[in-house]
């Protein structure tokens, strides 16, 4: 065969740099994608196995699986090559799968994301039969499945036998009993793995070999449950480890799909003591609105004075209100006046006194009055000359003085 230069693969399109991980097969490379400028990685089978054609089966039975599948949580396969046999698969900066312990939400979040992988791997008819941490890269909270050189592929034309006599598929620590014994599997030996994984991210701690030796020899019927590491772990969920975990795999979950939703439920946080930091939140949020609802409110400004309108008005002009005049007799129509005889008498008379003018007539009345000692008549005499010159009706002034000084004095 060929061979190509150890730094550059597929006629100078990849370029090798580092090498950034190991497995029992081959080497991991960063190479630069001449073609498309990408970073890669690339995949080479170790020089002691480029013979074995087991090995080079193994080898295109991993490129055949990852590039069927097409889901965010399994490393894609870009190339693949079998002279020199070697994998272009796409770059990815991840982490190992954590060991733990991790909050219980968090570490079923991930298991969950498994699940869903592993799901669509198993509609596909491929089985991986080599989960563990090595195998998966977390990359942010998004686990992604590598490495599918055991897996098994139900439309293999290879068959299914690819093992020598002895030989035991998969990582001991973390593969499912059948696997161990050389028997036949199927998807819930992928299963297995998971909860062995979810137990180790739960507790931090990994499967005892003396507890893995149990259940290969079939001494025990399932590995450790996990609150033996951590009793405070939710009794459901630990329920759900030990039956993934189960020795006979017919007391498993049947599918991938049951096993994630056994573990939905506690995929949000479920802690025990929880609730007093959220009692405490409440508390304070209800005594905020206690004191918003019952705080006096700010008084607000005065509101400006209205600025002074100039208006032009006409001055007001106080006219006193007219008062009712009483009615007056309407006067008596004037004659002419026949000219008042001129009498002749002596001085001293009453007579004389009277014709000398109206004016006269209540002095002479008065002092009638007074010699004829009559005072009531004189009043009334009085008042009745009074009016008269008030009048100012002279009319017939001689006959009427007369008249009275004759009441007055008769």
């Amino acid at each position: 065969m060929a061979r190509e230069t150890t730094e550059e693969l597929g006629d100078g399109r990849y370029r090798l740099g580092a090498r950034i991980g190991k497995g029992a097969m081959g080497t991991v490379r960063e190479a630069l994608d001449a073609r498309t400028g990408e970073t890669v990685a690339v995949k080479l089978l170790l020089p002691e196995l480029a013979e074995d054609p087991v090995c080079i089966e193994r080898f295109r039975r991993e490129a055949l699986a990852a590039a069927a599948l097409d889901h965010p949580g399994i490393v894609r396969v870009l190339d693949s090559s079998e002279d020199p046999p070697y994998l272009v698969m796409e770059r990815v900066a991840g982490e190992p799968l954590p060991r733990g312990p991790l909050e219980p939400d968090r570490a079923v979040q991930i298991a969950c994301k498994l699940l869903d992988a592993l799901e669509a791997a198993h509609e596909a008819g491929i089985v991986h039969r080599d989960l563990k941490p090595s195998n998966v890269l977390l990359v942010g909270d998004q686990p992604k499945i590598l490495d599918f050189g055991i897996a098994k592929l139900s439309s293999s034309k290879v068959g299914q036998q690819l093992t020598r006599s002895g030989e035991r598929m998969g990582t001991p620590a973390f593969a499912s009993p059948e696997q161990m014994s050389s028997r036949d599997v199927d998807g819930r030996a992928d299963l297995y793995s998971v909860g062995l994984l979810l137990s180790r991210m739960l507790t931090g701690e990994a499967p005892p070999r003396s507890a893995l030796a149990s259940v290969l020899t079939g001494q025990a019927k399932r590995a450790p449950d996990p609150r033996v590491h951590r009793p405070s772990l939710d009794r459901g969920l630990a329920a759900v480890v030990v039956r993934a975990t189960a020795l006979d795999r017919e007391e498993r979950f049947e599918s991938a799909a049951a096993m994630r939703a056994a573990l939905a439920p506690y995929a949000v946080a479920r802690r025990r003591g929880s609730w007093l930091p959220y009692a405490i939140g409440l508390a304070v949020l209800l005594l905020v609105a206690a004191l918003v609802a019952f705080w006096p409110a700010p008084s607000s400004p005065p509101a400006p004075a209205p600025s002074p309108r100039v208006t032009t008005t006409e001055p007001t002009i106080l006219r006193p209100e007219p008062r009712a005049v009483p009615p007056q007799p309407e006067p008596e129509a004037l004659e002419p006046e026949a000219p008042a005889p001129t009498v002749l008498e002596p001085a001293g008379s009453s007579l004389g006194m009277i014709t000398a003018g109206p004016c006269r007539a209540l002095e002479v009345a008065t002092c009638e009055c007074a010699r004829a000692d009559r005072e009531a008549r004189c009043a009334t005499t009085r008042a009745r000359i009074r009016a008269w010159m008030t009048s100012g009706d002279f009319r017939d002034a001689q006959a009427r003085c007369e008249g009275a000084l004759a009441q007055a004095c008769p």
